[in-house]
């Protein structure tokens, strides 16, 4: 750290401002010490009648700015010249963590990202914000693994990882160190959904918040489409051509696009939801995990847009067919998800040829 002055001059007076700078950031403020126009200033230094007063003064706030530097690094291990200008002029001790927060949050807008992105930097400061109040973390120094595995209690797998992601890089940005953090959690691998089960989900008789995330849910097993998907969703990408209607658009994540045969049942059940809206990731996430508790196995869109993809195979389509449907950008993504379900198939078209 590098601590030196800097006079400014004005229309009546002339200032002297500290300036603090570390790894190349600088930072200024004002000492509020003035130089008389019978005085001079040159090297850092006041010269002239009563000179001596306003250097001792000078060499007290570099003094008092080294030991603010030393406290701050004690603290967090590593300060920013604004950190330390901050504490110096006593701006820090009123600024909370939301904030911080919200300078992150715009730090971040000014960032060439991709409006997905963008979306999920919002997600996650509204997490984090809804998060810190119920924990009652009122200062970066507080977040520790515990704030993660909580977290982990409350959101799933891929939820929590992009929070706990973001919350390193705001530690970051309070230049504060990154929590090293192994979740304890694995990934779970994608099940799909038995005949016998979509049946059960089916006729499952629920209140009425949980009956639209229900028709969701088997909307998805006939379409294959994603939450984003739904999100974006127009009239424009319902295409009837030869008697026949179709969901054709570019998926949200990869840009592809997607062909379906839809059934006049499914444009209905499709309208509706164009016209209602689909409810937040975190309303969907509690609605999902009642339904699996009252059902007894776990349902969620990603399951269901898995099984969409098992029910067309098992209905006879080809797989490139269903990689088309479901707008994966190869076919071997496709032969990945569906490895299982095509082993099959290749053992029942064995038994049928040779008759085994």
């Amino acid at each position: 750290m590098n601590v030196s002055f800097k006079l400014r001059k004005g229309k009546k007076k002339n200032t002297i401002y500290v300036r603090v700078c570390i790894g190349g950031e600088t930072a200024d403020a004002s000492t509020f010490i003035q130089v008389e126009p019978w005085q001079k200033w040159a090297r850092n230094r006041v010269t002239g009648e009563g000179s001596k007063t306003k250097n001792a003064k000078l060499l007290k706030i570099k003094a008092h700015i080294v030991d603010i530097y030393e406290q701050l690094t004690l603290q967090h291990g590593q300060v920013t010249a604004r950190q330390v200008v901050d504490a110096f002029t006593g701006k820090s001790r009123s600024r909370g963590i939301r904030d911080l927060l919200q300078d992150f949050r715009k730090e971040l807008s000014k960032r060439s990202v991709k409006e997905s992105t963008k979306r999920a930097y919002g997600y996650c400061c509204k997490v984090l914000e809804r998060e810190f109040e119920a924990t009652g973390i009122e200062a970066p120094e507080q977040i520790d693994v515990r704030f993660f595995e909580h977290l982990e209690t409350r959101y799933n797998h891929s939820a929590a990882q992009q929070i706990i992601r973001f919350t390193n890089r705001f530690l970051e940005f309070c230049s504060l160190k990154r929590i090293e953090y192994k979740s304890r959690k694995r990934a779970r691998m994608t099940s799909y959904l038995t005949k016998k089960q979509l049946k059960e989900l089916a006729s499952l008789n629920v209140e009425k918040e949980l009956k639209d995330t229900k028709r969701l849910l088997l909307l998805i097993t006939k379409t294959g489409l994603q939450i984003k998907d739904f999100k974006e969703l127009r009239s424009e990408n319902i295409e009837k051509e030869d008697g026949m209607l179709w969901l054709v658009k570019q998926r949200a994540k990869t840009g592809h696009t997607l062909i379906v045969p839809i059934s006049p049942e499914t444009l209905k059940e499709l309208l509706y939801f164009m016209k209602k809206g689909i409810p937040s990731p975190d309303t969907l996430y509690y609605r999902f995990k009642k339904l699996s508790e009252l059902l007894g196995f776990e349902v969620n869109a990603r399951i269901a847009r898995k099984t969409a993809g098992m029910l067309w195979l098992n209905e006879g389509y080809s797989i490139e067919s269903v990689s088309k449907m479901l707008g994966h950008s190869n076919i071997s993504t496709t032969e990945r998800h569906y490895a299982a379900v095509l082993k099959q198939r290749i053992k029942a078209e064995y038994r049928k040829l040779f008759d085994f």
